[in-house]
């Protein structure tokens, strides 16, 4: 009986130690993570693998999710943690780290027949963009905090910003690394022109759930985390996708 009830006792920390750290994802969400044949690949997947799998030594898996679903599970606790820009609303329902893991440059784009294109060009801050209309996508966490009194037209997905922009209907766009990899994959390089100053960044944390039995820990292990932790995959550099 003295056996049995010292093994209920540890059950606990045995499922704990068993149990692996739920990370979710935006399935699609080139090329930092995507789903693919029912497995989650990308940048953001890489990054946890090596700060959290290998370098902390704590059992991970990754699930892909639509991204509003994604948020939601690590809000009511079904998952553990992500990897994105700690807005307000996800710090109110994770505890976040300190140092970024990963940050993202942004560069600023336009049409190449645009007939302000010189004046866009020496562009080199968000406050003078006050002059000019954006356009950018919804779900777009930065640039819903940074362009908040800016002149900006939100649209409903991400490949709709490119036509967009073409028509005239807007000057500039802010380019993500993301953004930047799909107006390749979509063939727009011949149209539009990405300017070669960076015009900000992004930052990427480590976001864990305060539902999570991991929370508690969070606090020793997150020192141990930095952005130096990002795997680079021999031939290939991160900064340039």
């Amino acid at each position: 009986m003295r056996v049995i009830l010292i093994f209920l006792l540890l059950l606990p920390t045995l499922v704990l130690a068993e149990e692996p750290m739920r990370f979710v994802y935006y399935d699609d969400y080139r090329p930092r993570s995507w789903s693919e044949n029912g497995t989650v690949r990308g940048i953001l997947v890489d990054i946890v693998d090596e700060a959290v799998g290998k370098r902390l030594g704590i059992p991970v898996s990754h699930l892909g999710y639509p991204w509003k679903r994604a948020q939601e599970m690590v809000k009511t606790g079904l998952a553990d943690a992500f990897v994105t820009l700690p807005t307000q609303e996800r710090r109110s329902y994770t505890v976040v780290g300190n140092e970024p893991i990963i940050v993202f440059t942004l560069k600023l784009a336009t049409r190449r027949n645009h007939p302000r294109i010189s004046e866009i060009e020496q562009i080199a801050t968000i406050e003078q963009l006050k002059d000019y209309k954006v356009v950018d996508y919804l779900g777009d966490g930065w640039a819903q905090q940074h362009l908040k009194n800016m002149n900006v037209h939100w649209l409903s997905d991400i490949d709709s910003i490119f036509p967009f922009l073409i028509q005239g209907r807007a000057d500039v766009v802010i380019l993500s690394n993301r953004t930047i990899f799909e107006m390749h994959r979509q063939g727009y390089d011949p149209l539009i022109k990405i300017l070669p100053n960076n015009l900000s960044s992004v930052s990427f944390y480590l976001c864990v759930s305060k539902h999570s039995s991991y929370k508690d820990e969070w606090s020793r292990l997150n020192p141990l985390i930095s952005r130096q932790v990002v795997p680079k995959a021999p031939g290939r550099s991160w900064t340039s996708i």
